[in-house]
């Protein structure tokens, strides 16, 4: 990761305060650009990436927290793939997690109930939060 993908990163990260619904988008484009697969982090690379990958979870939670802007909720909650990979390669026993990782999956879940008070046009991003739910989280669905 070079200093290009930091930087990105940190504008992103102003963005989210100023317009969490432009910001949702944006986080969403650059993420399924930058995410990259939660790999060792041995090596300077490895470690580079983790951080990153984490800013961009951690971008992704503050998102899913502001239920004030239901757009930016609804842009992350269409955004299903990116948010499996935004979780991938967490066991339910918290061996190989992150920290933003599990908050991501706890703002996702506290998501869920305001969402449902949309009536019917938020059925369907609840579906999307719950099935991000229910694929790293079995045991407690």
């Amino acid at each position: 990761m070079t200093k290009m993908h930091e930087l990105v990163v940190d504008a992103l990260c102003n963005v989210v305060s100023a317009s969490p619904t432009k910001a949702a988008t944006a986080v969403v484009l650059q993420a399924e650009r930058e995410l990259q697969p939660w790999i060792a982090k041995d090596d300077d690379q490895g470690q580079k990436m983790w951080r990153i990958n984490q800013r961009i979870v951690r971008l992704m939670v503050e998102l899913m927290r502001n239920h004030d802007t239901p757009e930016a909720l609804v842009i992350l909650a269409s955004a299903s793939d990116l948010l499996l990979r935004a979780t991938d390669g967490m066991l339910v026993d918290g061996e190989a997690c992150t920290l933003p990782q599990l908050e991501l999956l706890e703002a996702t879940a506290r998501a869920v109930q305001p969402v449902l008070e949309w009536g019917e046009s938020g059925f369907a991003v609840a579906d999307g939060l719950s099935d991000l739910l229910k694929c790293r989280l079995p045991a407690t669905i």
